[in-house]
């Protein structure tokens, strides 16, 4: 990641805001690499952890799990509040009619 994440404090900012509402989103830089440069040396190689397919199970397990924020805010940070702020019609989670 970069920037990565600091020590202990930064980390208990971040859940403190999202706690809070300081923070409205919850997103990841989502940017994949061409295997021929994620193949390179490693310092050379272009950075970067995949986000997209870990970033909900990760925010399950390492903040809701450490206590503040609920699940419900989690969704909220990840799907409405983006779409919201990006002026785009969608983000909500909606159930199916259950057929009778």
């Amino acid at each position: 990641m970069n920037p990565p994440l600091r020590g202990k404090e930064h980390i208990e900012a971040v859940i403190a805001g999202l706690a809070d509402g300081t923070i409205d989103v919850i997103a990841s830089d989502h940017a994949p690499h061409a295997k021929e440069k994620k193949m390179r040396e490693l310092d050379q190689a272009p950075f970067g952890v995949v986000g997209l397919e870990t970033s909900l199970g990760l925010v399950i397990t390492r903040l809701i799990g450490a206590g503040p924020p609920r699940l419900a805010t989690v969704i909220r940070k990840m799907s409405l509040n983006p779409a919201r702020i990006l002026g785009i019609p969608k983000g909500t989670c909606k159930s199916a009619p259950r057929p009778t």
